[in-house]
């Protein structure tokens, strides 16, 4: 297989290949010596774009699950401590929605390095069943309290969540992360969306979008000047061609005028000459009959 573009070859084995991201499969059954296939992934990409959502009330802005610190049945907070949890991010909507209720986090105060968060998934009581999962959280170390982040591993098949926690909870302080069920006044998702164009997703984790975007119109700007002067080049043989052959094949009215007048005299200088001739020929005769 041979890139096109820049010339690189790559020798396709029978069933599957993987060649600059695509999966190409090849099944040998029914080929014959010598055929050929021409592969163009993108050619019509821009083709097929379309506009599927017209209703800004269905742009998915907002982040699929929120938090909460834990409140009574009248909207009161319960939690004594001054605790703090960012919205969580999510890396995959892998186990999202929530099904079977939320996820929650109770803080148990062990006096030091052995303190964090008991970690209870959907379907799981907190006081009656036995928690899923700790998050180690020491509200002693000034450290830890300025900010300690939870990685989206903690959470790897419930989307991937991750949050940053900071302050100093006390004792059994609570916080419930659930479904984001109306998103209302939420743009964390479109916030990451916007943020792409400044992390290295192109080229091999090297270039930026706006990056990649710039380094492909530099690259055909550069092909399209390269294009243009070979055409330039191109023509110029090909006006010195087409005058080399006219000056072969071609017909000069000068040339061909003076010749016709030589011929037309030369004509005339044999006319003259048979004229001449005639007139001996009969003088010849005269002078025998006498």
């Amino acid at each position: 297989m041979e890139n096109l573009t820049s010339g690189a070859t790559q020798t396709l084995v029978a069933g599957a290949n993987i060649v600059d991201g695509m999966d190409i499969n090849i099944n040998a059954a029914g080929a014959t010596a010598g055929d050929i296939f021409l592969i163009q992934p993108t050619r019509n990409a821009a083709l097929n774009f379309d506009l599927l959502v017209n209703d800004v009330r269905r742009l998915a802005a907002a982040g699929p699950v929120q938090v909460q610190p834990a409140v009574d049945a009248n909207g009161n907070p319960l939690n004594s401590g001054d605790a703090r949890i960012t919205q969580p991010a999510n890396s995959s909507m892998a186990g999202l929605p929530l099904a079977g209720g939320d996820i929650q986090l109770v803080y148990d105060d062990q006096g030091g390095a052995t303190s964090g968060f008991e970690v209870y998934y959907p379907g799981s009581v907190p006081g009656v069943d036995p928690f899923d999962d700790f998050i180690t959280y020491d509200n002693l170390n000034s450290a830890t309290i300025a900010g300690s982040n939870v990685p989206s591993a903690q959470f790897a098949t419930l989307g991937g969540i991750s949050f940053n926690i900071s302050g100093v909870p006390a004792d059994g302080d609570s916080f419930i992360i659930s479904n984001n069920t109306n998103g209302s006044s939420d743009n964390r998702n479109a916030l990451s969306l916007e943020n792409l164009q400044n992390l290295d997703r192109l080229l091999g984790g090297t270039a930026t979008f706006d990056e990649t975007y710039i380094q492909m119109v530099s690259d055909v700007g550069s092909k399209t000047h390269h294009a243009e002067l070979n055409l330039g080049a191109q023509e110029s043989l090909l006006e010195r061609s087409r005058e080399a052959m006219a000056e072969i094949s071609g017909v000069n009215l000068d040339e061909e005028a003076a010749k016709l007048i030589q011929f037309q005299q030369a004509y005339q200088a044999s006319a003259q000459v048979i004229s001449v001739a005639s007139t001996l020929f009969d003088t010849l005769l005269g002078a025998v009959r006498r």
